[in-house]
């Protein structure tokens, strides 16, 4: 967890590469969180990255920071077709993510949400 870190999460942008770069290769955290923290479109287009490779992230949470819809669409392209581990996103109240772009990622992860849950229940029926 590093919330509300102020002004800025990274001394450099080279700071935050390589944090990310580490949790691309990461198979131990599962849940993350960066809430207040003054993110922006550079270092969340990192996480989103990250994901590409990760395969244990479950819970991301960033959110109240300064991401813009260029976050929202590149965590969208990557999660559908590079990610299925990530289950909950939090981008809330990044006020310069609009409604409707948000709405539609929010959709999107509940969907995977849901197909995670209805896996989940089949695979303990067939051991039954």
């Amino acid at each position: 967890i590093m919330d509300g870190l102020q002004p800025s999460p990274f001394p450099t942008f080279e700071a935050a590469e390589l944090l990310l770069e580490a949790l691309a290769t990461n198979t131990s955290i599962h849940r993350f969180s960066m809430r207040r923290s003054h993110v922006t479109d550079d270092v969340g287009s990192l996480f989103a990255l990250a994901l590409v490779d990760n395969r244990s992230l479950a819970q991301l949470n960033l959110e109240g920071n300064r991401m813009t819809n260029v976050s929202a669409k590149n965590f969208y392209s990557v999660l559908k077709k590079n990610n299925d581990t990530l289950r909950l996103l939090d981008l809330s109240d990044n006020p310069e993510i609009d409604d409707d772009v948000r709405s539609a990622l929010d959709q999107f992860m509940g969907q995977r949400a849901l197909k995670r849950t209805l896996t989940n229940k089949g695979e303990r029926a067939r051991r039954a």
